[in-house]
């Protein structure tokens, strides 16, 4: 069943969590990936700034963002 226009049901919330959680998998990933290839560097002292994420890391984040706001905005609006 669709939403009235400007409200979200149920199933819009439940379906705009969903799709949330599968797109977070790949900036999840990338995130990963730069700590690791961090702590892999030959002579590589360990501190807590490895766990800063890089530009990269943070556009992959501000995208996943901006791509969330859009989907319920989107869903909010149809």
């Amino acid at each position: 069943m669709a939403s009235k226009p400007m409200s979200l049901n149920r199933t819009d919330v439940k379906n705009i969590f969903r799709s949330g959680l599968i797109f977070l998998a790949p900036v999840v990933l990338i995130y990963l990936g730069q700590i690791t290839g961090a702590l892999q560097t030959p002579g590589h002292i360990f501190n807590l700034n490895d766990f800063i994420p890089s530009t990269f890391t943070l556009g992959a984040m501000t995208l996943y963002c901006a791509n969330r706001l859009t989907d319920i905005a989107r869903k909010f609006i149809a």
